[in-house]
């Protein structure tokens, strides 16, 4: 019993010494930065937050973590390993302890590298870092080049504790390309800094609309170009930034843009952007539409020359010729050469060429009969092809027969062609009609943004093919929200860009006062749009229609009468 006095009374006293080393360690040199730490993490962080540290071998940060062990949630992490690696949030709250900018750089490079490897940025990090390093400068240069603008410095040196943050946006630092306008504030005194999530003031700083050759925004008269454009040059008012309009080839050049110029890079995003890069809520709603052959109306009169092209009409020209001329030299041998027999030796010929019959019996010379098989065989094959090409052509899509539906798209099997991602983004499988659906799935071909143009360009021709777009001002257009959902044009950023708070909040003022949706519907009510008359056609045959073979007939009446005249006089004086 005596020993476990002994030992108890023991315990006390060695806990007794470790508290009053604690409390000397506290009222020593590290005592004020510890305070001014947990203060600061106090101001800036809510209660609830999860605090992620990221610790470069620094006594400041560990002395911090013991002291708000039971106070707050934390994480410390290891970029170096994998399990930590896979806690790292993309829009958390971080506390990075660095010994230098050297090892402050190979900080925010693992990070970046990890974040890019999962397809994000760290563009809405909330960091606050906290070092000995009194080159704050060059902390923010850093920051800023991989597009990290909420950051506060908490600075430890030269006898006090000092937060430091940096506007990228102030005129003497360039939009970013230096750090040369900071502001810092005495931990000890009320502390005031705080992070900005949204910008209210660029100072002439560049925000840019940015577009790819060989597309729409090429045209700036384009309705879709023009306002998106309008919203870009509304916002840089707001913001007292400049506007541009640029033109991009490659990524590389749109980086260099963001890291060497400090522009702020705004592009077309429809939906298929979603969970890729940041985007807006929707400014233009297009309905998908399919596009297809407006149909060729053609006269009874025209059907033949949509059978055979120029140069099979003019050797089946040549070919009457050369028969009927043989045939005039062969009846010519005995009797010698008359005009009527040339007249017979024609008509023979076309009514061998029309009926298939002009003689009552095999003519009496060989070659006469040689050339009269042959020819009748001639004769009987053109027409098997020219009957079957005709109910070929009148059948096609694009004479008469005008698609109005999907289901007549459907039934004319005619190939669909859509841009990459059409399938995935806006025709999914989880349609109301999935009989007319799977049949459509199978006339979709995807292809590349330059063939696209090609089809989209050609299909005024009457080309016998279909195209899904988003336009308003092409041929002949079916819509169907049962098939395909509406087309969303939003503006987009990187993911996880700083700039997407203020870029959003900007827009959701724009929609909910209505003004992007005035401006786009004044602007259409004076864009010049062709009606396209959906009304049918009627089939019947009017004289219009009929109007060459009467005008023949009277030509050749005519002819007759005068014919006739001339062989009455002749007979009276000769």
């Amino acid at each position: 019993m005596k020993d476990l006095i002994f030992l108890t009374c023991l315990y006390f006293q060695i806990l007794l010494v470790q508290c009053d080393i604690f409390v000397n360690n506290l009222n020593g040199s590290d005592a004020p930065i510890i305070k001014c730490i947990q203060k600061t993490i106090n101001h800036l962080f809510s209660e609830n937050d999860t605090l992620n540290f990221i610790l470069n071998g620094s006594d400041l940060c560990e002395d911090a973590i013991f002291e708000m062990n039971t106070m707050r949630p934390y994480i410390v992490l290891n970029l170096d390993v994998i399990n930590d690696v896979n806690k790292l949030q993309y829009d958390g709250q971080f506390i990075i302890c660095p010994k230098d900018v050297g090892s402050l750089n190979r900080t925010i490079h693992n990070a970046y590298n990890i974040a890019q490897s999962n397809e994000r940025r760290l563009g809405n990090f909330k960091i606050l870092v906290i070092t000995n390093t009194t080159d704050a400068s060059s902390m923010f240069e850093i920051f800023w080049s991989y597009d990290i603008n909420n950051v506060i410095i908490l600075v430890n040196g030269e006898g006090m504790s000092k937060l430091v943050t940096c506007n990228r946006f102030a005129p003497e630092n360039k939009c970013g390309k230096s750090a040369k306008l900071m502001i810092r504030q005495d931990c000890e005194e009320q502390l005031f800094l705080s992070f900005t999530s949204v910008i209210h003031q660029m100072n002439k700083c560049p925000v840019a609309f940015w577009f790819q050759p060989n597309t729409m925004y090429e045209n700036e008269s384009y309705p879709t170009t023009r306002a998106m454009q309008y919203v870009v040059k509304e916002l840089s008012h707001r913001l007292n930034a400049t506007f541009q309009r640029t033109m991009i080839n490659n990524s590389r050049e749109y980086y260099y843009l963001i890291r060497n110029r400090g522009m702020i890079l705004l592009s077309d995003g429809g939906d298929k952007f979603i969970g890729i890069d940041d985007v807006t809520e929707p400014l233009i709603r297009n309905d998908i539409l399919w596009l297809v052959p407006k149909a060729e109306q053609i006269s009874n009169m025209n059907v033949c020359l949509k059978v055979f092209n120029s140069e099979v009409w003019i050797a089946t020209s040549v070919v009457f010729i050369c028969v009927a001329l043989m045939w005039c030299l062969i009846i010519s041998r005995n009797g010698g050469f008359t005009f009527d027999k040339l007249c017979i030796s024609f008509l023979n010929v076309w009514s061998l060429t029309i009926c298939g019959n002009v003689v009552s019996q095999l003519p009496r010379s060989l070659a006469l009969r040689v050339l009269l098989l042959f020819y009748l065989f001639y004769a009987i094959n053109m027409q098997f092809a020219f009957t079957s090409d005709m109910s070929t052509v009148l059948t096609a899509p694009q004479y008469d027969f005008q698609i109005r539906n999907l289901e007549e798209l459907a039934d004319s099997q005619l190939p669909v062609y859509s841009i990459t991602g059409f399938k995935k983004h806006y025709f999914r499988v989880n349609m109301t009609d999935r009989k007319l659906y799977t049949r459509l799935q199978n006339l979709i071909h995807s292809v590349t943004d330059d063939q696209y143009t090609d089809y989209l360009l050609d299909l005024h021709l009457h080309g016998n093919y279909a195209v899904t777009a988003t336009f308003e001002d092409i041929p002949y257009k079916i819509t169907d929200s049962s098939i395909t959902p509406v087309h969303n044009t939003r503006l987009c950023l990187l993911i996880d860009h700083y700039f997407t708070t203020t870029l959003n909040t900007f827009i959701n003022r724009m929609i909910e006062a209505g003004i992007h949706e005035k401006h786009i519907n004044d602007f259409y009510s004076e864009y010049d749009t062709e009606e396209v008359d959906t009304t049918p056609q009627d089939d019947l045959l009017i004289l219009k229609h009929l109007s060459f073979i009467f005008v023949f007939f009277g030509f050749g009446l005519c002819t007759a009468c005068a014919v006739f005249c001339f062989e009455l006089v002749l007979n009276k004086y000769l």
